[in-house]
């Protein structure tokens, strides 16, 4: 699972925009990188409906998170192998961030800041308030019945097929 929050500044902390959602993928492909990844694509949906709804024609946004190799992937223009792990994700997300009007930026978040005892800044403690949004949107679908899995397509996910 993964959770995300979007909010209009850092003064402004009462109007967020707080989501959750389910990690697609088979057991084997599932990790914290895919989970990030997973927050990212959350984000970028979530804005890509209210660019679309508000007809927003320019702008930026900046997506923090905590894991560096889903950054980087997200953030990269290097081509992609249909072999390397999220692909189906890195792929969705490259995508959107192409076709937004706005421009999205990345920044970094050391994790778990607070366990380390260490000073805080606004970053740190949404990046930490999601980390647990995330884990109890988990216990949440793990609560209820169990559903048989289905891979289900991205909105933008190419494909393709050979015979």
């Amino acid at each position: 699972s993964s959770a995300f929050i979007i909010a209009p500044s850092k003064d402004k902390g009462v109007e967020l925009l707080e989501g959750a959602n389910f990690v697609t993928g088979a057991r084997v492909e599932q990790s914290a990188y895919r989970s990030e990844l997973a927050g990212v694509l959350g984000v970028l949906t979530c804005v890509e409906a209210l660019v679309k709804f508000y007809n927003l024609a320019d702008g930026s946004i900046t997506i923090a998170l905590d894991g560096d190799s889903a950054l980087n992937q997200s953030n990269s223009e290097w081509p992609l192998s249909i072999d390397q792990p999220s692909f189906d994700y890195i792929q969705v997300i490259r995508t959107i961030i192409k076709e937004l009007p706005i421009s999205v930026r990345f920044h970094w978040v050391e994790g778990h800041q607070q366990e380390k005892g260490l000073s805080m800044d606004w970053w740190a403690y949404k990046n930490d308030y999601v980390d647990g949004k995330a884990k109890a949107f988990l216990r949440q679908c793990l609560w209820q019945s169990p559903v048989p899995y289905r891979q289900p397509r991205l909105i933008h996910e190419a494909w393709a097929f050979s015979l």
